[in-house]
């Protein structure tokens, strides 16, 4: 023996362990070993060969919950397993309650009552069904509906497609004939195997667990796709499955990968609070579109009773179309652009005629006791004058030449991609819009002002000795129609404009 050969030989029993392949191969035959010497036979290990045992066992689990895959995959709408989940935690009262908030239930209980009531009970039912959904509830449901998933998922494997590896002749859904499986190299399975793992391993493995899941599908569909008693023989099988580790096991002799170790996520549910935000939003937007419905009715009606009709436009910039730019951007548009164009309407064919004609004849003409009584009504006067070369100025200034409108054309350009130019174009629109329920609000109380001026007037001239003009016997001759018919209609005229004002003013607080 050379002296070369031993240190050879000497060199290489001392780093041999070391080799990293001939690490990996020592521990793979471990493996072997130990599932050889384990209950489950799914795998030979020194060709990686699946057994036909592990078919089996597969084979087992998909007679087990082929009735139930059947009613799974043929159901069109998966997401009523929600619901059915969350009914089955409800009261009656409760689901009596959330039927009646339903938007056709609404809508149709509005057709028959104040909207005003309908409002009161939907808010009513809404609390009995937020009070019954505490902690505890909200748990139960979203844990149950969590299993549930895991239910249909498990129920749903492709156990076909993979038993067919095993016996190509195996046809789907046919227990007629016992199948006859061979042993397949592990590479055809190894997918397979991940999947099934990530499918049952996320299986809660306490048969209490699966009460509410079976009494839920018996609810539905008066009969249990699987008995009881033979799904608690599947979790059993699977609680030992996981207890082995075999699957693992056989994945690592399947990849040649001794560290290999299965990832598995159980994926929680969370339906109870979005089921209660859906309840709200739908009864919540129902009685909004019947209020907007209600507030455009009584809009169009006030707009006819005033002006005749309800097609107004006196505005040329600041108007609901000119504001949808500024909306496309998700910004906000012109918020007052309807009440703004109605005062506008009002002052030119309303202030400037009817109004103007009454108010000549009373402030002018009339010999009032004391001029600080008619100083009130005079001023809301011309400032309502005032208003409308406001409203006009106002409204160019949005035009491109405008004050603001050059500002727009400028910033416009750049919202999409400047943070600062999109806040200058909102801080302008705030300030337009605040200047525009200013014009509002300030010209509504000159009305009311000139309203409970006419009212007292019209007192006044029914009295046999007036306390406020004198000459009313002196007015007549002056006016072309009754005093007390122009005032009436002038009184009911601003009490109807106020009104439609409130509406707008009202849904913006």
């Amino acid at each position: 023996m050379s002296t070369e050969n031993f240190f050879q030989r000497l060199f290489s029993a001392m780093f041999k362990g070391s080799d990293p392949e001939v690490l990996k191969k020592r521990q793979l035959k471990a493996i072997a070993k130990e599932i050889s010497k384990g209950k489950y036979k799914f795998i030979k290990g020194s060709q990686a060969e699946v057994q036909p045992s592990f078919a089996k066992m597969l084979y087992d689990f998909y007679k087990a919950t082929a009735p139930a895959q059947l009613i799974f995959q043929n159901t069109s709408n998966p997401a009523m397993y929600k619901q059915w989940v969350i009914e089955h935690f409800l009261t009656n009262e409760a689901k009596e309650a959330v039927e009646r908030l339903d938007e056709t239930y609404i809508q149709n209980k509005a057709k028959t009552e104040s909207l005003k009531d309908v409002k009161t009970a939907v808010t009513k039912d809404f609390a009995l069904v937020s009070t019954l959904f505490d902690i505890n509830r909200i748990t139960n449901i979203d844990q149950t509906y969590t299993r549930f998933q895991s239910f249909i998922s498990f129920c749903k494997f492709d156990y076909y497609f993979t038993l067919k590896k095993f016996d190509s002749s195996i046809r789907e859904h046919d227990f007629s004939m016992q199948p006859h499986f061979e042993p397949i190299r592990g590479e055809y399975l190894a997918d397979d195997l991940k999947d099934f793992i990530a499918t049952a391993f996320v299986l809660s493995t306490t048969p209490t667990d699966w009460n509410d899941i079976f009494q839920i599908l018996k609810e539905r569909k008066d009969v249990a796709p699987i008995p009881q008693n033979v799904w608690n023989k599947i979790l059993a099988r699977i609680r030992d499955l996981m207890a082995t580790d075999v699957l693992d096991r056989m994945l690592q002799l399947i990849t040649e990968n001794p560290d290999y170790s299965s990832k598995v996520t159980v994926k929680s549910e969370h339906i109870a609070e979005t089921y209660l935000d859906s309840i709200r939003n739908i009864s919540t937007n129902t009685v909004k579109k019947l209020e907007q419905t209600q507030q455009n009715s009584k809009t169009d009606d006030l707009l006819k009773q005033i002006f005749g009709t309800t097609s107004i436009s006196k505005l040329k910039y600041y108007t609901v179309s000119g504001g949808t730019e500024f909306e496309k951007k998700n910004l906000e548009g012109y918020t007052y652009a309807n009440p703004l164009n109605y005062l506008k309407a009002y002052l030119l064919d309303c202030v400037k005629k009817d109004m103007r004609t009454f108010c000549d004849l009373v402030l002018v003409r009339g010999k009032w006791v004391s001029s600080q009584l008619s100083a009130a009504m005079s001023e809301a006067y011309h400032k309502l004058l005032e208003a409308s070369d406001e409203i006009t100025a106002f409204d160019s200034s949005i035009g491109e030449s405008g004050e603001y409108g050059t500002k727009f054309k400028n910033y416009m350009l750049r919202v999409d991609r400047d943070s600062e130019a999109r806040n200058i174009i909102q801080s302008i629109l705030n300030d337009l819009n605040g200047k525009a329920r200013n014009i509002i609000g300030v010209s509504c109380q000159q009305l009311i002002t000139i309203g409970k001026n006419v009212k007292a007037l019209l007192e006044d001239y029914e009295k046999q000795r007036p306390e406020l003009i004198i000459n009313w016997k002196e007015l007549e001759h002056f006016a072309d129609n009754p005093i007390l018919e122009d005032g009436k209609n002038l009184y009911k005229q601003i009490y109807l404009f106020v009104s439609l004002m409130q509406l707008y003013m009202q849904k913006r607080q």
